[in-house]
C-alpha cells in the first residue's frame, strides 16, 4: 500500500461534555479514494473541520504530506493542496456560475495585477486558458447547459452542490474532502459525480468522501471507515464494512440514513 496522504493520529475533541471524536486513527493513501460513513452526530464532519484547520483538536495530529497541519489556518492548509466542500455550498454570490468554475483556477495564476488590469496579451491567454478549463469542469459535473451568464441564484441546491465541486476541483488540489455532495442531487446528477469522483485517482488526486449515500460510497470508495459516537467501529473494503455485525447494528441496520428503517 502506499504511503498515506493524509495521517490522522489519536485525534479527540469534545464539546462540553460531549466527546464528539474519540481517539480516532485514520490514513489515506496517495491517489486513493476512501469513504467515512456514519449515523448523523458521529463526528464526521467535525473530522473535516479538524483536518482542514476550522478545529483545534483536543489531543492528536493531523499530518498532511508528511507536515503536521496543527495551529495551521485554514487557508494555509489549502494551499498546501488539501481542499474540501461543505454541507452548505457556497457560492459567490456576486460572479456567474462559469466565474464561480474560473475562481478556484486563478490560485494557480502567473499573470499578476498589473497585467490583468491592463489586458497584456499574456494575461488574456491565461484567461482564455482558465475560461476553457473551468467549462471542461462544468461539462464533467454536468452543469454545461447552462448559459454563460447563469449565476448561483438560478441553480438548485443539487446543481450548488455540483458548482462548488467544479470550483474546488480547478484549484488543483493533491486531496479534496467531499462533504455530503451528494445530498440534495437527483439520480442522473449522482450518477454524474460518481464519475467524477472515480476519475480522481487518474488526476492524481486524492479523495475522502462522507457521504449518507452509503451506495454511492461503495461504488467509488476503495476503503471505508465507520464513525459512531466518535469511535472508529470498523475500517476495511466495502463488502467487508457492508457486512460487518457492529456497523449492522449502528448503521446500516437501520437504513442508509442513519434513521429507523420502519421510519
Amino acid at each position: 500500500m502506499a504511503d498515506p496522504l493524509l495521517e490522522l493520529r489519536s485525534i479527540s475533541q469534545t464539546f462540553g461534555g460531549l466527546r464528539a471524536l474519540d481517539n480516532v486513527e485514520l490514513s489515506v493513501p496517495t491517489r486513493a479514494t476512501a469513504g467515512l460513513i456514519g449515523p448523523n452526530g458521529a463526528g464526521k464532519t467535525t473530522l473535516f473541520n479538524v483536518v482542514t484547520g476550522f478545529l483545534s483538536p483536543d489531543q492528536g495530529s493531523v499530518f498532511f504530506s508528511g507536515e503536521e497541519l496543527s495551529g495551521r489556518p485554514p487557508h494555509e492548509i489549502a494551499q498546501l493542496g488539501l481542499v474540501r466542500t461543505f454541507q452548505r455550498a457556497r457560492p459567490l454570490t456576486d460572479l456567474t456560475v462559469l466565474e464561480n468554475a474560473m475562481a478556484g483556477a486563478f490560485r494557480h495564476g502567473t499573470s499578476g495585477p498589473f497585467s490583468t488590469i491592463f489586458g497584456l496579451r499574456s494575461a488574456r491567454r491565461e484567461e482564455a486558458a482558465i475560461r476553457h478549463k473551468a467549462n471542461e469542469l462544468l461539462d464533467r459535473v454536468g452543469l454545461n447547459m447552462l448559459p454563460d451568464e447563469a449565476r448561483p441564484d438560478e441553480l438548485t441546491a443539487g446543481q450548488l452542490r455540483l458548482l462548488e465541486i467544479a470550483r474546488v476541483l480547478a484549484t488543483e488540489p493533491e486531496m479534496v474532502l467531499l462533504d455530503e455532495p451528494a445530498a440534495g442531487l437527483s439520480r442522473s446528477e449522482t450518477s454524474a459525480l460518481a464519475d467524477v469522483i472515480q476519475s480522481l485517482p487518474d488526476q492524481g488526486i486524492t479523495c475522502l468522501l462522507v457521504e449518507h449515500d452509503v451506495e454511492l460510497v461503495f461504488q467509488v470508495c476503495e476503503e471505508v471507515t465507520v464513525l459512531d459516537f466518535g469511535k472508529v467501529i470498523a475500517r476495511g473494503s466495502p463488502s467487508a464494512v457492508r457486512g460487518d455485525p457492529a456497523v449492522l447494528n449502528s448503521y446500516l441496520g437501520k437504513g442508509d440514513n442513519g434513521d429507523d428503517a420502519d421510519g
